[in-house]
């Protein structure tokens, strides 16, 4: 009797158990196709609203690393042409590889009031300016142009301007000599560089940067959510570039220095 009714006993458990099993496996048998397409609506949602800013992130990212890479190539071409490797004119001074630009730019004087310069007065003495034939307006074409390559090697105008499609080549460098009126062959310049970048398009308008009357900076932005504005310059920048024999007056006088004392010392 006794093993009759744990008999019963274990039968009613085991079988209360397997339908409770099958009550579990019926809820994990999958999801509907209502709860799966909604969870890849809410899949699709998390990614649209995330996916601005990781183009931004990488945009930015590479971006960023084109400006850097842009002032190295600038830094190179100045440190060449300080070092002589990059020659500003011929032996005889007939053909000026590098061009000069304000031509006119006047010595500083300090009894003359004219002369004198700052850089919040006279933005385009200091700064390079896109105005006028004096000035080093925006490239039209590639001539004229130095080519920055990959693995540092700068290519000379005419090689540049003849062979384009150079898969090495990274950047176009543009650059200006600005010098004092009437100085000597010791007196050093002013070296005014811009940097664009390589797939620049000549047949569309190439801009650059105004400081003379309306100072205007259009060098391209490292922030950015696309591709940057690739005809604009990657940099621009001015360098003194000095001589052996290069004195402080006429360094002074290049800059317009106001501190009348120092210049006259």
């Amino acid at each position: 009797m006794i093993h009759h009714k744990q008999f019963k006993i274990k039968h009613s458990f085991s079988k209360g158990l397997n339908q409770i099993l099958k009550h579990n496996n019926s809820k994990d048998d999958g999801f509907t196709i209502i709860e799966s397409l909604v969870g890849m609506l809410v899949a699709s949602l998390l990614v649209a609203s995330i996916a601005p800013m990781i183009l931004l992130s990488t945009a930015t990212r590479l971006q960023s690393r084109r400006v850097e890479q842009g002032s190295q190539a600038a830094k190179s071409f100045i440190d060449a042409v300080r070092s002589g490797r990059i020659a500003v004119q011929s032996s005889d001074s007939t053909d000026e590889y590098i061009k000069t630009i304000n031509a006119e730019f006047k010595k500083y004087d300090p009894s003359d009031e004219n002369t004198k310069r700052s850089l919040e007065k006279n933005p385009g003495d200091y700064l390079i300016n896109d105005t006028d034939d004096k000035e080093m307006p925006a490239p039209q074409d590639a001539t004229g142009l130095y080519c920055f390559q990959t693995d540092g090697f700068i290519r000379t105008p005419f090689n540049c301007a003849n062979d384009s499609n150079n898969q090495k080549d990274q950047f176009y460098i543009q650059a200006s000599r600005i010098i004092v009126e009437n100085s000597g062959p010791e007196d050093g310049y002013r070296l005014a560089v811009r940097v664009y970048r390589k797939d620049v398009d000549f047949d569309q308008t190439v801009v650059a940067s105004v400081a003379s009357i309306e100072p205007s900076k259009k060098t391209q932005t490292i922030v950015t959510n696309g591709l940057g504005n690739k005809q604009a310059p990657v940099i621009e920048l001015t360098a003194d570039v000095i001589k052996n024999n290069t004195t402080f007056l006429a360094l002074c006088s290049r800059l317009g220095n106001a501190a009348e004392k120092d210049c006259q010392n």
